[in-house]
């Protein structure tokens, strides 16, 4: 179960990281890697969290 947990709020840490760097490198051409840090990590939290109390889920048509 813990494990689960750090692991999914690892994954959404990295996806949040990701996309707020590529965002402000994409659309005001600057990249400063330690400033996303925070932004990214309360990300990864809320996302799992929320993801607890209503899982994704992906229906095959």
């Amino acid at each position: 179960m813990a494990r689960a947990f750090v692991r999914s709020v690892v994954l959404w840490t990295l996806v949040a990281y990701l996309a707020i760097a590529l965002f402000e490198a994409i659309v005001f051409g600057r990249l400063e890697p330690t400033r996303y840090v925070p932004g990214a990590v309360g990300a990864g939290l809320g996302i799992t969290a929320a993801d607890r109390l209503s899982p994704l889920r992906f229906s095959r048509s």
